[in-house]
């Protein structure tokens, strides 16, 4: 089973969902600076199920026609990127999917749109991981 829990430092809040034997996400806060802009929050939610198409993890967190990423972009003023092994994203001049794991990016240049953002991202990927339960259930998966 997945459960939850806050961690870090002060000032750092990270929060974790943990899955048997390894972490299901994690979100990692970092600040980026560049000389030619502000600071820039950034964060990358480890989605940590695999795509496969009978679940399609990305469909889900995408959403139909990607209405949660619109609607939680339009609800924080941040912008956000599925990116990874599944996501079909693809990067660099070579135009290829990442070898990375599954991820969600997300970043915004105000704290309170940053601080929106993560939480909406927080309750989609719970309600995720809620279906893959269910889902592992009746397939008889672990």
């Amino acid at each position: 089973s997945y459960t939850g829990s806050w961690w870090g430092t002060a000032g750092e809040k990270r929060w974790s969902s943990k899955a048997p034997q390894r972490e299901s996400w994690q979100q990692q806060r970092y600040d980026a600076w560049s000389a030619a802009t502000a600071a820039k929050l950034q964060c990358q939610f480890f989605i940590g199920i695999e795509e496969d198409n009978k679940f399609k993890v990305t469909r889900k967190v995408l959403g139909p026609h990607g209405r949660h990423m619109k609607s939680i972009a339009e609800a924080s003023g941040a912008k956000l990127r599925l990116r990874g092994r599944g996501s079909g994203f693809l990067e660099g001049p070579e135009q290829q999917e990442s070898a990375d794991e599954l991820m969600l990016c997300v970043s915004t240049t105000d704290q309170a749109g940053y601080d929106e953002a993560t939480r909406l991202v927080r309750e989609l990927l719970e309600r995720v991981y809620e279906e893959y339960r269910s889902f592992c259930r009746k397939s008889g998966r672990p």
